[in-house]
């Protein structure tokens, strides 16, 4: 399971490259030669690479939150759960997260998503069903095309 919350994550002490490899090697997913190798991967492929060495103070808030959200998916989980994840992640990045997410579905299982959000443009790329809850109640807002 991923799980990103709307508010910190990471770990103050630990460089952004030791905060993505805390899950692989906290839960052994893979040796420390291949999360090493993944953590490099990805932090090239979001082109955050330069930020690897820093601490988490000495980052953009923007690259901290992609780094939260990357944290979520590095170790492929099947479950993720994400509360808020557009907030505070600066606009440049919303196309490689989504790309992310469905790198995940098709190639490293990730089989459910569930995201609360209020940014229907964020949650309209993945067509999911959308449901709302407000006052007690549960609404089925429908899928991408039909939630404007």
């Amino acid at each position: 399971m991923g799980v990103c919350f709307d508010h910190g994550g990471l770990v103050y002490n630990r460089t952004i490259e030791e905060n993505l490899l805390l899950p692989l090697n906290y839960h052994h997913f893979c040796s420390q030669t291949e999360a090493k190798e993944r953590v490099t991967h990805y932090l090239n492929q979001l082109k955050i690479i330069e930020f690897k060495d820093l601490r988490p103070a000495f980052v953009p808030a923007g690259v901290n939150r992609l780094v939260i959200l990357l944290r979520s998916l590095i170790h492929f989980p099947e479950l993720l759960l994400w509360n808020n994840p557009t907030m505070g992640l600066d606009e440049d990045f919303f196309k490689p997260v989504i790309e992310l997410v469905r790198e995940m579905k098709e190639h490293h299982g990730l089989k459910h998503i569930f995201i609360a959000s209020e940014d229907f443009e964020f949650m309209n790329v993945f067509g999911f069903e959308i449901l709302n809850f407000e006052n007690g109640k549960i609404t089925l807002l429908g899928q991408q095309e039909q939630v404007a």
